[in-house]
């Protein structure tokens, strides 16, 4: 079950989702304010979700890169608390999930005073386009989650076909 107020990005009035085109480095169309009402499970932690749902196609070697981020106000400076590995295109396959983790819910230090403070009011998260640009089909559908999602992905190379093994039904 999704939260339409934990979604960072994308349109959930269609099966399968909408996603949004990222085209070159930008910040999640929604920023979540955790002092707004919202269901976020009995004491279950959270996951961050994004999954691909456009193509990811590039002419000059783009890669991908995601981080959540968070800030004390919505306007200010968000730090970056969590990232993902730099993907390249190749890896970026249309129905896959991209980047699941549980929300950090640590501590993070505070630069500026030297001192540790909870996690901010705010958070984003930051798609971070390097080398090039994708086209306007690369897309992805972000929210966050009560439950992480445990179903195992499998992403098999076009044109792969499973051996079948004799005596098995």
């Amino acid at each position: 079950m999704i939260d339409l107020s934990l979604v960072f990005d994308g349109t959930f009035t269609t099966d399968p989702p909408t996603g949004v085109a990222i085209t070159a480095t930008a910040t999640s169309t929604n920023i979540i304010d955790w002092l707004t009402g919202r269901d976020v499970g009995a004491g279950e932690p959270l996951g961050i979700h994004v999954l691909i749902s456009g193509a990811f196609v590039t002419t000059n070697s783009a890669t991908l890169q995601i981080n959540y981020q968070v800030c004390d106000t919505t306007n200010g400076t968000y730090l970056t608390i969590l990232s993902s590995p730099v993907y390249p295109a190749a890896q970026l396959i249309k129905g896959a999930p991209l980047f699941r983790y549980a929300l950090p819910v640590n501590q993070i230090l505070n630069a500026t005073a030297g001192v540790l403070k909870t996690p901010g009011r705010y958070c984003q998260l930051q798609y971070v386009v390097g080398t090039g640009v994708f086209s306007s089909t690369s897309a992805i559908v972000a929210f966050l989650t009560p439950r992480q999602d445990r179903n195992e992905y499998y992403n098999y190379p076009i044109g792969y076909t499973a051996a079948v093994q004799s005596g098995q039904i």
